[in-house]
């Protein structure tokens, strides 16, 4: 496709998944000039997980499944297709809710595999799934087997940042738009383009076309709904 060639998308993901995300928007046309700059990177916690407890377990980001043993055909609710591919190679019968919290809240709370569930996660999230399922009248654990420890901007991101060439940021997590926020100020020719509501109240910054950066939500929280938005912000 013709993008604007003056255009640099910044990828504040942990690498792997930045690097998977750049090979689907290649698959879908699109080569644009890329920043890696990852604002978080993935520790495992070491605390045990055990599943036949359970009637069901619940995955709100894929990096939680890397860290369970086998599923060994157990349900598992995913917020997402990402990661309820990740569950299903993991052995899990994976249900995703093709969205965010509220529409897994939402997808759990209208099937019949069981009350008990527990909600594999890590250290920071906003969802408050478990809580939630909790006053549903769910019986909803939690364990953290993983943390997001927060990095600092590389200086060819900040160049990035501080020049006058447009600069497309898609954001995935509130976690991630949050560490954004409290490193760099974002100007007019800062597209961030975020996943979800609650990702982009994450950035905590004025946003608009009316003198703060341009910050756009995606229609639904899902890969070609990001990848749609990124090529409408290159076209630009």
């Amino acid at each position: 496709m013709r993008h604007n060639p003056n255009a640099t998308l910044l990828m504040t993901r942990p690498r792997p998944e930045a690097e998977s995300f750049v090979a689907e928007l290649a698959n879908a046309g699109m080569t644009p000039e890329v920043c890696f700059s990852p604002l978080l990177s993935i520790a495992p916690t070491g605390n045990p997980v055990t599943l036949c407890n359970h009637d069901a377990v619940i995955f709100t980001s894929q990096h939680a499944v890397a860290f369970v043993p086998n599923g060994q055909g157990q349900p598992a609710f995913c917020v997402g297709d990402t990661t309820a591919v990740n569950a299903k190679a993991m052995g899990f019968e994976a249900i995703s809710a093709n969205g965010a919290a509220d529409q897994l809240i939402k997808l759990i709370s209208t099937t019949q595999i069981g009350k008990n569930l527990l909600h594999i996660r890590g250290a920071h999230t906003r969802g408050q799934v478990a809580q939630r399922l909790t006053a549903l009248g769910f019986q909803c654990s939690e364990v953290i087997v993983y943390d997001q420890c927060e990095s600092a901007l590389t200086s060819e991101a900040r160049a990035l940042l501080s020049g006058g060439n447009p600069v497309i940021l898609p954001l995935f997590s509130p976690r991630t738009a949050e560490i954004l926020g409290k490193q760099v100020h974002l100007q007019k020719n800062h597209h961030v383009i975020a996943m979800s509501e609650n990702v982009a109240r994450g950035l905590n910054q004025d946003g608009g076309q009316d003198g703060g950066n341009v910050c756009s939500v995606v229609r639904e929280p899902t890969i070609p709904a990001m990848i749609d938005a990124i090529r409408r912000a290159l076209a630009t």
